[in-house]
């Protein structure tokens, strides 16, 4: 497989994953608002997908100038769109990755890879409040936004590189 397979076939990854990942935050803080208990599964399951959406959208990144370094003699008469598609890309690839450390901060403790432990439950009768989990979730949820924005920029770029 080449670099330029690689790449392709890896970006479209984080491009579905990261807002499947921010429907499912939106739903573990809706689901946290009404009921006053955690997103638990939701959230748990949406951290895990950022963590695999950084992980591809790593795979894309470093792909990247190789495939294009295979691929120069075709794309030498769009060479401001790809290097305007690499930037975008590395903006979207650092969100990312800084999204997938929040994620491994949270879901880490619970499979073992962090030697911190979880908080204990809040008791049922306590009055909500905003905890640190509540606001990395809201973290999160923002900058998926805008990670979601990027990655779509980017998808538009490349796809403009390889179909104009």
């Amino acid at each position: 497989m080449s670099a330029v397979h690689l790449h392709l076939a890896a970006v479209h990854v984080p491009i579905v994953l990261s807002p499947l990942a921010l429907v499912l935050f939106a739903a573990a803080l809706v689901k946290r608002r009404r009921t006053r208990a955690a997103g638990g599964e939701l959230e748990s399951l949406a951290h895990l997908i950022v963590l695999f959406a950084a992980l591809t959208a790593g795979v894309s990144f470093f792909s990247g100038a190789p495939a294009f370094e295979t691929a120069q003699s075709e794309l030498a008469d769009k060479r401001d769109l790809v290097e305007l598609h690499a930037v975008v890309g590395r903006g979207a690839f650092f969100l990312l990755a800084l999204l997938a450390a929040g994620s491994l901060r949270i879901v880490g403790p619970r499979f073992g890879l962090s030697g911190r432990r979880s908080a204990p439950p809040a008791e049922a009768d306590a009055p909500p409040r905003p905890s640190s989990s509540d606001r990395l979730s809201w973290l999160m949820v923002a900058g998926l936004g805008a990670a979601c924005g990027l990655l779509v920029w980017t998808g538009y770029l490349g796809g403009s590189i390889r179909h104009f």
